[in-house]
């Protein structure tokens, strides 16, 4: 039990197949229990346990379900803080405070590091040692963390100088999308600025020829005027097809950054499909792996079940096996008890048979007493009766002579017929019928002594209360109980073979319930890892739901994306469309603009035709005037759509534009138009790849600095391992020291001499090192333990114990039968020495020798008043002596 509620969770070092083979199965009067708890109360006075309280109570509750739970002061805890708390202390399920006889195998085992381990608690390098290996387990786990952590550094490397490029390519894009304004807007002004320069000597020119011309036309004033109205017209058409091809340059301008953000759009749809098509691969796993659990979820389902039918069906079993069990025993209790009864129903019928018999043979002996006297008087009454006869003869012949003599007379009365005769004969008739009836009263009487005589005889020997009738009254007294005596041993007979075949039925269910018990055990355990496994499944379940909805919110989100990202490229193709035909129009309408300036000068070509003749002088001016205003107007409209197109083109006036540069417009052409061959150069341009690279930088940083802070921990870690290792290595030898020098005194102290060593096996290396030993008692030479006597084997290992002790004291130690080899002159010995430890640690031994009984303070005993039930009862013999 003590053992157990510290934390052993090997069954069958309990001395059970299962864990739930310490729960109370019941008895034959008392009920199963549904639970296992063991609770042990410790004293804390001294501090020895690292827990702020004086009173310490443990306990440990076990469920037929499988569950356990530990309470330390009765708050719910851990099996690990309960081990934590009495690590290096000498308390624990397999620490050497509980002493018995595996113990004693381990501690004398062939096998150095079976004895290691309580050294180690006795060292107190338990808990360092718990350190250690937890310390090497985050190790592994931190060596773990840095393996993935630089995956994951490697995998944000490769995007991050993925993104530096494209970071690259968008700056350099800029610059030389500003290098290109720059240059347009310089090649627009030198233009404008060549322009002015070419209108102004026109200007110049067109003034001289004016003024000569100015008389030519005053007689052609109104040939001119149309002449003026027609080119004023054509003036006005070619103005507008300027703007007109402004606009259009405008409109390609808008086109082509229409198409470039349109090419970048496609891009990142483009990138957002296959996310979208790797999430949906995702998804499809996931589904997968969703279906598959709901089948296992089914299949737990179907076999909890099965498994729950089964239980039923055996718990169904067995109570019906209790059932016929109790009804088995009621028939039995009842069988017995008629059996009882009829036992003593034979032994007063065998008695009053005995009794019978006996009156029997006394009825017999009277009878034939009596038919001796019966016989004596036959005799006698025989000649009373031939003298009766005789008599009886004589007194009827005498009757018979009366008779026939009164015929006579009879016949002479009816011959004589007279009336004297008659009276005479009536008197004399009436004195012979006296006689008669004398004779007749004296025969009565001969009779009657006859007859007498025999009754007598027959009611002497037949009669109601005669010996024969007697005697046949007790034989049939006796016939009737040996009868009854038969059936009475026949239904004894019946009984016992009953009682015999209910108690084999009743062993058949005996057996049929202790081999179903165990299986509906087996069952129930199983049903509860089955649910388990369900439990575990439906939360399976329930993270790969969660992850199923958190895919397909980014499906979703990734499908919106792309439909957003369709919308706007589907807007922009529109607008491209509309920009396209605006541009069409424009193209259609430039035509139909130098369509009318063709018409308007044929008219022209028409008015001069007519003023021919009156050009031939001034043909030569008039050409060189009309080409000089041509000139002019179309470097005007040029000058106008310039500076139009570079106040709309760069959103800044003409007039505040001044820049400083000696390069020729031809050089600045050819520079822009570098400039744009390298834009094209530079194919598609991610433009958002600057945020990017900053948000990955960032996330770069993070997962570096994490990198480090894992290093840094791991060299900590290392460390710590490092000077714990070195703080227990020396405080482990410095112990085994103490424990050896105690070992050597102790072991010549209970063998009055011998050798003893004690030392590692691998002093290098304490923790993966045995402990070896050697003991000779005196007079020996040996070089094997396992020739040592069961005695001296246990000797030797209660010397080792109490070199223990005295190094590092228990509070309490459990010693279960180590005084079972050892002889009475030993046990005075082992006594003594235990007597010595007594004030630092309390001793509890479980023993069957009177000597260490009359040692102890208090002796507890097990009983069972009840069958299948314990109870422990206390002898206080200190209480005792001084009472």
């Amino acid at each position: 039990a003590l053992r157990w509620v510290l934390g052993e969770s090997n069954a069958r070092s309990l001395r059970g197949e299962i864990m739930n083979d310490v729960i109370f199965a019941g008895s034959d009067t008392v009920k199963p229990m549904g639970m296992a708890e063991v609770e042990v109360v410790l004293v804390n006075e001294d501090n020895l346990l690292p827990i702020e309280f004086s009173e310490i109570s443990i306990k440990r509750r076990l469920y037929r379900s499988g569950e356990s739970e530990y309470f330390i002061n009765k708050k719910n805890v851990r099996l690990k803080d309960i081990q934590e708390l009495f690590a290096d202390t000498g308390i624990g399920k397999t620490a050497y405070s509980i002493m018995e006889q595996g113990n004693i195998d381990m501690l004398l085992s062939n096998r150095p590091e079976d004895r290691m381990i309580v050294f180690e608690e006795a060292a107190g390098i338990t808990r360092y040692k718990t350190r250690i290996k937890e310390s090497y387990r985050k190790l592994n786990a931190t060596d773990e963390n840095l393996i993935r952590l630089d995956l994951i550094i490697n995998e944000v490397d490769k995007e991050y100088k993925s993104l530096e490029r494209q970071a690259e390519k968008a700056r350099k894009y800029k610059e030389l999308k500003n290098s290109e304004i720059e240059y347009e807007k310089l090649y627009t002004y030198m233009r404008i600025k060549h322009y002015e320069g070419q209108k102004s000597k026109i200007d110049s020119d067109l003034s001289k020829y004016m003024d000569e011309k100015d008389e030519l036309l005053k007689q052609k004033v109104d040939l001119e005027k149309k002449i003026e109205q027609r080119i004023k017209a054509v003036r006005d058409e070619e103005s507008k097809i300027v703007d007109i091809k402004n606009n259009i340059y405008r409109l390609e301008s808008e086109i082509n950054s229409i198409n470039s953000r349109i090419k970048h759009l496609r891009d990142r749809v483009g990138d957002f499909e296959v996310q979208l098509s790797g999430k949906k691969g995702f998804l499809e796993q996931l589904v997968e792996k969703r279906h598959t659990i709901n089948i296992e979820i089914e299949k737990l389902k179907k076999e909890i079940n099965a498994t729950t039918e089964i239980i039923k069906s055996q718990e169904e079993k067995i109570n019906n096996y209790r059932k016929e069990i109790d009804f088995l025993d009621k028939k039995i209790n009842s069988l017995v008890k008629e059996r009882k009864s009829n036992n003593h129903t034979i032994n007063e019928v065998t008695n009053r048979l005995s009794e019978l018999r006996q009156d029997l043979k006394s009825a017999i002996d009277n009878l034939l007493k009596e038919l001796d006297n019966v016989k004596m008087k036959l005799v006698k009454s025989e000649k009373e009766k031939n003298k009766s006869v005789e008599n009886v003869h004589q007194y009827l012949n005498k009757i018979y002579s009366e008779i026939d003599r009164y015929k006579v007379r009879i016949g002479d009365i009816e011959l004589l017929s007279s009336e004297n005769h008659i009276n005479t004969f009536i008197k004399e008739f009436m004195e012979s019928l006296d006689k008669m009836k004398d004779y007749v009263d004296t025969l009565k009487s001969n009779f009657e002594s006859v007859f007498t005589i025999q009754e007598n005889i027959t009611q002497m020997i037949f009669g109601k209360e005669g010996i024969h009738t007697q005697k046949e009254k007790i034989e049939g007294q006796v016939e009737e109980l040996v009868k009854r005596e038969e059936d009475l041993k026949k239904r004894g007979v019946e009984i016992q073979s009953e009682i015999e075949n209910n108690m084999a039925r009743k062993e058949e269910f005996i057996k049929l319930y202790n081999k179903l018990n165990p299986e509906l055990a087996r069952n129930k355990e199983k049903l509860a890892h089955i649910k388990n496994s369900l439990e575990r499944n439906y939360k399976d379940l329930q993270i790969n739901d969660d992850a199923i909805q958190d895919t397909k919110f980014d499906i979703e989100n990734l499908k919106n994306k792309i439909e957003n990202f369709n919308q706007d490229i589907k807007k922009l193709l529109e607008e491209s469309k509309e920009v396209e035909l605006k541009k069409s129009r424009l193209s259609d309408s430039t035509k139909d603009h130098n369509k009318l300036i063709d018409g308007i000068l044929k008219e022209i070509n028409s008015y001069e035709s007519q003023l021919e003749k009156l050009k031939s002088k001034i043909d030569s001016i008039t050409v060189k005037a009309s080409d000089l205003e041509k000139r002019e107007t179309e470097l005007s409209i040029r000058i106008k759509s310039l500076a139009e197109n570079f106040n709309e083109s760069f959103n800044e006036p003409l007039e505040f534009y001044h820049p400083q540069t000696n390069i020729s417009i031809d050089e600045i052409k050819q520079r822009r138009d570098s400039v744009k061959e390298q834009i094209r150069g530079l194919g598609h341009v991610n433009l958002l790849a600057l945020e990017e690279l900053s948000d990955v930088k960032k996330r770069y940083d993070y997962l570096i600095s994490q990198k480090e802070d894992l290093l840094n921990a791991k060299k900590d870690l290392d460390l710590l391992v490092s000077k714990t290792m070195e703080v227990s290595k020396k405080q482990f030898i410095d112990n085994l020291a103490r424990i050896k020098d105690n070992f050597d005194k102790i072991f010549k102290r209970l063998f009055n001499g011998g050798k003893t060593d004690l030392y590692l096996t691998n002093s290098n290396d304490i923790f993966n090192s045995g402990i070896e030993f050697v003991a000779i008692p005196p007079g020996k030479r040996m070089n094997k333990k396992t020739l040592l006597s069961g005695g001296e084997k246990t000797l030797t290992a209660i010397a080792l114990l109490f070199s223990i002790f005295i190094v590092k004291p228990s509070p309490f130690c459990f010693l279960d039968e180590v005084d079972h080899d050892l002889d009475e002159e030993n046990i005075v010995r082992f006594l003594n020495l235990l007597k010595e430890f007594t004030d630092t640690t309390q001793f509890v031994i479980i023993t069957h020798n009177r000597r260490t009984m009359e040692f102890a303070d208090i002796i507890y005993g097990v009983t069972a008043e009840q069958p299948g039930v314990s109870k422990v009862v206390s002898l206080d013999m200190v209480e005792k002596a001084v009472g």
